[in-house]
């Protein structure tokens, strides 16, 4: 008789959602990747749901029966919701939502033109990763409109890609993981890469909002965002709604910043408005509140400091993270240090029994590399291994070649020796050291 098979930690979240003794299924990938446009938001008199709400009004125009993201996550009544804001500094306006075609805009109908990936997902949504490209220049939405709009049944589609916004790999690639450890517990690890050649600067906004339930004539409790708590290293964010209760958001503040605005590094901006229509900009009718729906759009795009509510209080909530990333340059190891609080340690190096926070292990691991490149007591760097006119003639031996890959033993540079990517990689952690 054979033994009874041992359940995977996933079939017992499964059984334990179906007996209801835990609610893995209620937090998951539920926001959708477009509500504008759709017969879910129509009200107009002829059915013509793409005119009557648009994707230029999207952006100012509160949703009724839910919500849409980037990389987004919500309840199952999609009444809290969380998501990604980016800006690249060159778009015309914040990046909150995917671009697309209307049915009359596509030659062959509706259509996203966007590059974005749903990596993973467990049956629970225990585990999600989801990954968009953002191109590093201004998106071509009149080109795709207008080139599409020319083309006829028989013509295939314009496609981004076409556009060349992509050329050169100058773009980010945006990586959003989340990982439960209980039905309520979420760990949101976002990782920002930037593919190009050069420093680049993204605006990343963790968004965190109600869907509107008050603005329709129903008498109901309004829900509410406001700081809980604050420290050196991060941020409480509680979300207070009548149904569902209280759900908090930690926000890390130890994200280097450039310090746009007077801000110094590791001051993380708390961004607090209202999920309510800018009618000013739909109609010309006066707003009930001057904090509405597109404000982050008004204060980071536009630069209007008064656009969003000083008393840190309202129904839409992100945290302003600004990044300047060299080529390839993605600091994953040290935002898992900041979650862990410094309270996570591993052996490093493996055997030496000498235990390490991951904050730690990144600094070696930057030691090391960097180590490469210096000279050291007798005057040579080992990134030149054996190559006598590089380590002794003085008309040489300052030249820094950037190997495709270097030995693990001695450091020495293997393969070609233009890959300009290390530069900018170590530049910026000798930069990083200095102002430490």
């Amino acid at each position: 008789m054979s033994k009874p098979q041992k359940l995977t930690q996933e079939e017992i979240r499964l059984q334990e959602d179906r007996a209801r003794k835990a609610y893995w299924r209620r937090w998951g990938c539920y926001l959708s990747n477009r509500q504008w446009g759709t017969v879910r938001e129509d009200y107009s008199k002829d059915g013509s749901a793409w005119d009557y709400f648009s994707f230029e009004q999207s952006h100012y125009r509160a949703y009724r029966w839910g919500e849409d993201g980037i990389a987004g996550i919500s309840d199952n009544h999609q009444r809290l919701c969380f998501s990604l804001a980016l800006w690249n500094e060159h778009d015309p306006f914040l990046k909150e939502r995917l671009y697309g075609l209307t049915n009359s805009q596509g030659n062959h109908g509706e259509d996203v033109k966007e590059y974005y990936f749903h990596l993973d997902n467990t049956p629970t949504h225990s585990y999600m990763k989801f990954l968009y490209k953002y191109p590093q220049q201004a998106f071509p939405y009149e080109q795709l409109e207008q080139e599409n709009k020319e083309r006829g049944l028989e013509n295939r589609e314009f496609e981004l890609i076409q556009t060349g916004i992509f050329d050169n790999d100058e773009y980010f690639d945006v990586t959003v993981e989340y990982a439960k450890e209980t039905d309520e517990n979420i760990l949101i690890f976002i990782q920002v890469t930037n593919r190009g050649d050069e420093k680049k600067t993204i605006h990343l906004l963790p968004t965190l909002l109600f869907r509107n339930i008050w603005s329709w004539g129903y008498d109901v409790e309004k829900p509410q965002l406001k700081i809980y708590e604050q420290s050196e290293n991060y941020s409480v964010i509680e979300a207070q709604h009548p149904d569902l209760g209280k759900r908090w958001l930690y926000c890390t503040n130890n994200v280097p910043s450039p310090g746009r605005r007077g801000l110094g590094r590791g001051q993380t901006p708390l961004l607090f408005t209202e999920n309510d229509t800018n009618y000013q900009k739909l109609s010309r009718k006066q707003n009930d509140s001057p904090y509405v729906k597109d404000a982050f759009h008004q204060y980071i795009v536009e630069e209007k400091q008064d656009a969003v509510n000083p008393d840190n209080i309202g129904t839409k909530f992100a945290a302003h993270y600004i990044l300047e990333l060299a080529p390839g340059e993605s600091t994953a190891i040290q935002r898992f240090d900041y979650y862990y609080n410094g309270d996570f340690k591993v052996e490093c190096p493996t055997g030496s029994g000498n235990m390490m926070n991951l904050w730690e292990v990144a600094s070696e691991l930057e030691r090391r590399l960097i180590s490469i490149f210096l000279p050291k007591e007798n005057g040579e760097r080992p990134l030149y291994g054996d190559f006598t006119k590089f380590q002794t003639d003085e008309n040489w031996q300052d030249l820094l070649l950037f190997s495709e890959y270097f030995h693990g033993d001695n450091g020495a540079g293997l393969g070609a020796s233009h890959q300009t990517g290390w530069t900018g990689l170590v530049a910026k952690l000798i930069m990083q050291r200095s102002e430490q």
